[in-house]
């Protein structure tokens, strides 16, 4: 079986970021981290080393685009894809799709679009139509092989 992908959400609302987290793990492929408060956001993230950020843009305290700086400016985060959460979007980045470099889903969330986000970054492998049959060929051999095996 596949190490569930890490992700880390980054919001300083709890119950959103509950709601997102469950959505996420009822799926079986992610293991989620919550972290409300964002003095606290660039330690969490160095200690759960996550697959994927999404992180709110408006917070108090340290903004949204001040802990992506920190991350991008961390040898270990480097890289590590961040997506904004904004419930604020100029006509500029909603055509663009990018906030300061940076994709952003617009809230409220719709769970197709976060979904689909998370599986495209992550690049979610889903059985192909191959492997599929590949199962069901093996489920018939294993059929036919067990009367045999009850006889020796």
């Amino acid at each position: 079986m596949a190490t569930a992908k890490r992700i880390l959400l980054i919001d300083d609302d709890p119950a959103f970021t509950r709601t997102v987290k469950l959505l996420l793990e009822t799926s079986g492929n992610y293991s989620v981290e919550e972290e409300n408060n964002s003095r606290n956001a660039f330690a969490t993230t160095r200690w759960f080393r996550p697959d994927l950020i999404f992180l709110d843009v408006m917070m108090p305290d340290v903004d949204g685009g001040d802990i992506a700086q920190q991350i991008e400016g961390d040898a270990l985060l480097h890289g590590t894809p961040i997506v904004f959460f904004t419930g604020l979007v100029s006509e500029e980045e909603a055509v663009s799709n990018r906030i300061g470099g940076y994709r952003f889903i617009a809230k409220p969330l719709r769970r197709d679009q976060l979904l689909g986000c998370v599986e495209e970054i992550l690049k979610i492998d889903r059985p192909s139509s191959g492997d599929s049959a590949i199962n069901t060929a093996l489920s018939v051999a294993a059929r036919l092989v067990r009367p045999f095996k009850r006889q020796t």
